[in-house]
């Protein structure tokens, strides 16, 4: 539904549906796609052929080679939903077990036979969600039935999406551009705005062991969701989510060991945090004011990141941890093995990245770092603190006053992206907590210029330019070797300000209407195995982690985070024996997916295919984008007729009636030809070998769009040349026109 339900609303929505616990019903199996699943282990579904899905293929979980099921889905009878009794075939299946290298969480519970005991791995569908041709706003739907129906906590969940046949979509033609989890009626019991969100990348959110989130099962969910559907035919797809889980009787009653080796009783509750760089109105300067940096819609907070813009990347915190600015009043913390790219990059929202802003604004018009620069915008400030958040006073000498622990911390991008980089910042001291790095999957540059060697998945270090990405995160896990402290789990106090920059690079090319998002998880108090931070005892160290309870690092990672940090307590004898190393860097929740896989671009042989020779005259200076194409100058009619021609700085001015649809367009420049077929990193905006750089930004209408909408674009090229572009929202839609 296109609406947001009031909260009077969806109670009444829920107490239609929900049947009183004393009431009776059949379990059964529904062999069908269902709006409304409760969905449990496919294994439990009689008739499921799919009971041993590849191991290698995540992105099989759900299907049914058989077709009987086109997702597989378990209605569970409401008595049992609501009381926490599961099937027995359950206690048998939808195990919490690891399904790469990577889980380091489903790891430790499976170690630990009291957690593997009581927790379950439920499966969940939200639709089916019919994705219009060229869909791609944002939409809010109300979950009911698609979480667990008991009271208990969430240890793990898994993001995914998958069309109506039991497929997954290849992430070039449809994907889920963004999804976010807001409370709604008896939501997570720790909600304020936000509680889970994923993007392309699709990380797994995974808490520390021994924590875990409050849920009731007697709730309802708002999701609002932006579904991309990159075709001109109608797709039903659906949202799917494992939820890694146990019931909150169990939980509460479960002793466990930390860090330290002492033993612990229940699980620990967490909070989240949302951080958003491109929200306007939250950058905070040098004198601590407010400085807003966005106009875009509060449901899509965009900014861009054109090629050319920027510095040469010097490694993490731009311009914060080093003498850039003389007027700069805040005392920073130096970063050891903080080594940069040497390559061109942007952050923001701490410099000017772009010419224009995501809503065409401009010259007199422009927004503060999209085409206005100032030097005193230090990131987008969070304070980390909730209304319920306790202020506790000092625990002991040497204690500082608290609010909470940060238990865990990742990032979100998109292609071009390169990292998030989140400092907290006390008074007018300010010390860097996390790099959260993009990881580009399918192999590494084989000459100069750059070629990428996509012939191995698992191997990291492609260009940034493609939707086959994960995205690194921090655990509060154990550090080992008796340490005492934990490998990162970062106190904070009240007045504590979180602060975010994204990087992009600007070197590869252009990237237009990005984000750049982290999310956090806290629990209230003081935890004396964690890290301050702000103490002068603590080392901030940039290297990659490796620590002895984590999965070794990818191979094939840039030189310029493929270095060691040892995190915890550096033992006596060894060089700053007694000091706490904080780990910025961490590791990816899992390596490649096959429905990102299709890879191809004109560097590689026979991809694309030259424009023809034939040249026309351009009919008219209006050009009409209508039906998933650039009317006279889009390219399949140039290939056929000839490429229309048109004199130097004439102004053109592109329509696109197919918004009164909601069907949004593009004009974005790519390299010439810009033929090749459409793949998840490939056309890509303005990359290298491309003369002029021009984006039309979004013509669009609706929730999502510019705050204004746009339904025309004029531009006029100043420089002769072959001119060739494509649709960001649709990228087979191709066009060209010359200029002489």
């Amino acid at each position: 539904m296109r609406r947001k339900l009031s909260a009077a609303c969806a109670a009444m929505f829920i107490a239609g549906f929900l049947v009183p616990a004393g009431t009776t019903l059949t379990s059964s199996a529904d062999q069908r796609c269902t709006p409304i699943a409760h969905v449990l282990d496919a294994n439990t579904i009689p008739g499921n052929a799919n009971q041993d899905p590849d191991p290698s293929n995540p992105d099989e979980t759900y299907h049914d080679k058989a077709g009987l099921n086109c997702i597989p889905t378990y209605e569970l009878d409401f008595t049992g939903a609501l009381d926490g009794t599961l099937p027995s075939s359950v206690y048998t299946s939808g195990r919490c077990d690891p399904e790469s290298a990577y889980d380091q969480v489903a790891a430790a519970i499976q170690a630990d036979p009291d957690f593997y005991a009581a927790c379950r791995r439920l499966k969940f569908t939200m639709g089916p969600i019919i994705a219009r041709p060229g869909m791609n706003d944002s939409l809010i739907n109300v979950t009911t039935f698609e979480h667990p129906m008991y009271d208990g906590y969430t240890l793990r969940w898994k993001p995914g999406l998958q069309s109506a046949d039991g497929s997954v979509p290849p992430v070039e033609t449809l994907h889920l551009h963004h999804g976010t989890w807001l409370g709604g009626v008896n939501g997570p019991s720790s909600v304020v705005g936000p509680f889970f969100a994923t993007g392309e990348e699709q990380t797994i959110l995974q808490f520390p062991k021994g924590y875990g989130w409050t849920m009731q099962g007697m709730s309802a969910w708002e999701m609002l969701y932006m579904i991309h559907n990159a075709l001109p035919t109608t797709q039903a797809v659906y949202i799917t989510y494992d939820i890694d889980y146990i019931a909150k009787t169990a939980g509460d009653n479960l002793t466990w060991k930390d860090a330290l080796g002492h033993t612990q009783t229940g699980i620990r509750d967490v909070k989240s945090i949302w951080m958003d760089a491109g929200a306007g109105g939250s950058q905070l300067t040098w004198d601590g004011s407010a400085a807003s940096t966005n106009v875009y819609s509060p449901f899509n907070p965009l900014f861009n990141a054109q090629r050319g813009l920027g510095h040469v990347d010097d490694g993490a915190f731009h311009g914060l941890t080093g003498p850039s600015d003389p007027t700069n009043p805040l005392t920073t913390v130096s970063i050891s093995q903080n080594a940069g790219t040497g390559k061109l990059v942007c952050t923001f929202p701490r410099e000017n990245c772009a010419h224009f802003d995501s809503s065409q604004h401009a010259g007199a018009q422009a927004t503060l770092q999209q085409g206005k620069e100032t030097q005193s915008i230090i990131g987008h400030a969070t304070d980390p603190a909730f209304a319920d958040c306790p202020e506790l006073g000092y625990i002991s000498p040497g204690h500082p006053k608290q609010c909470a622990v940060l238990v865990n911390m990742g990032g979100h991008l998109h292609p071009g992206g390169l990292r998030d980089e989140v400092a907290v910042k006390r008074g007018n001291k300010l010390v860097p907590i996390l790099i959260s790095d993009a990881v580009y999957w399918g192999g590494g540059a084989l000459s100069n210029p750059p070629v990428a060697d996509y012939s191995n998945p698992e191997l990291a270090g492609a260009p940034p330019k493609s939707w086959d990405l994960s995205m690194t995160g921090q655990l509060g896990g154990s550090a080992g070797t008796g340490r005492a402290k934990d490998a990162w789990k970062i106190l904070v106090q009240p007045g504590d300000k979180l602060i975010l920059n994204g990087v992009y690079d600007t070197a590869v090319g252009s990237a237009y209407d990005q984000m750049s998002i982290v999310m956090s998880w806290t629990h209230p108090g003081y935890e004396p195995d964690a890290i301050d931070p702000f103490d002068p005892n603590t080392i901030v160290d940039a290297g990659w982690e490796e620590g002895p309870n984590l999965t070794a690092r990818p191979s094939g990672l840039p030189d310029a985070i493929d270095v060691g940090c040892t995190p915890g307590t550096v033992p006596a004898g060894e060089p700053n024996a007694g000091k706490t190393v904080l780990c910025l860097r961490g590791n990816v929740t899992h390596g490649s997916m096959p429905s990102r896989q299709n890879h191809a671009d004109c560097a590689m042989a026979s991809s694309c295919v030259s424009l023809t020779s034939l040249r026309v005259p351009l009919a008219s200076t209006t050009i009409t984008m209508q039906g998933f194409n650039y009317g006279q100058v889009d390219q399949n009619i140039a290939q056929v007729a000839g490429v229309p021609q048109v004199a130097v700085n004439t102004k053109l001015t592109f329509y696109n009636p197919d918004t009164s649809g909601m069907v949004w367009h593009t004009i974005t420049a790519c390299p010439e030809p810009c033929t090749g077929p459409t793949s998840a990193n490939y056309p890509y905006p303005a990359a290298e070998g491309t003369p002029v750089d021009f984006d039309s930004t979004i013509l669009c209408v609706g929730l999502g769009c510019s705050t204004a909408g746009t339904y025309s674009w004029e531009f006029t090229p100043t420089q002769t040349g072959m001119y060739t572009f494509f649709c960001r929202i649709h990228p087979f839609m191709r066009g060209a026109f010359e200029v002489t």
